[in-house]
């Protein structure tokens, strides 16, 4: 009995560690509706794709929000980040992605509100706008998917969270 109670533990144990390394197994790719690099602040919209790599099913309900911006940087460049980026959020609809298939979520870009990042949860003062407040300079437009990731120190001992991210591709947009 007390070897079929540390077999079960083991296989739950994979199990779990199963689920957490293939839901970071996928992809986010990012384009514009329309030919057009055009962006009408009234009317625009981009699709998402999230696309499983993983031999096994992708289930989204393990993954969080789906993350926009608009920056005046490339996101290869977090130096500059910081100032210049404008961001928003997005559920990912629940859905099991077979391997080599994805879920595509309709990102209406004009109807999201825009905050001024760096945003952090639970503050007060933070801007927040619809699209005709993003500037004309904010031109790269990128999304992404943060796991968590654990923790690792920071000032004074105190534990931050650390996430892995899944980032887009990077389209670069013109406002009309």
């Amino acid at each position: 009995m007390k070897y079929i109670g540390l077999a079960a533990i083991a296989v739950i144990c994979l199990f779990v560690l199963t689920a957490a390394a293939q839901e970071r197994r996928f992809d986010v790719v990012l384009t514009l509706d329309g030919t057009s690099s055009r962006i009408d602040r009234k009317e625009a919209s981009a699709t998402a794709k999230i696309v499983n790599r993983s031999p096994d099913h992708l289930d989204t309900s393990t993954l969080p929000e789906l993350n926009i911006y608009f920056s005046a940087c490339q996101p290869s460049n977090p130096s500059c980040l910081d100032s210049t980026l404008y961001f928003a959020t997005l559920e990912i609809p629940k859905a099991r992605i077979p391997e080599n298939r994805s879920l595509e979520v309709a990102v209406p870009l004009s109807d999201l509100q825009w905050i001024l990042g760096p945003y952090r949860r639970g503050s007060a003062s933070y801007f927040k706008t619809d699209l005709s407040g993003v500037p004309r300079t904010s031109i790269f437009l990128y999304a992404d998917v943060k796991i968590p990731d654990g923790f690792v120190e920071g000032p004074g001992g105190s534990k931050k969270p650390k996430y892995r991210e899944s980032v887009s591709n990077v389209v670069i947009v013109t406002f009309e």
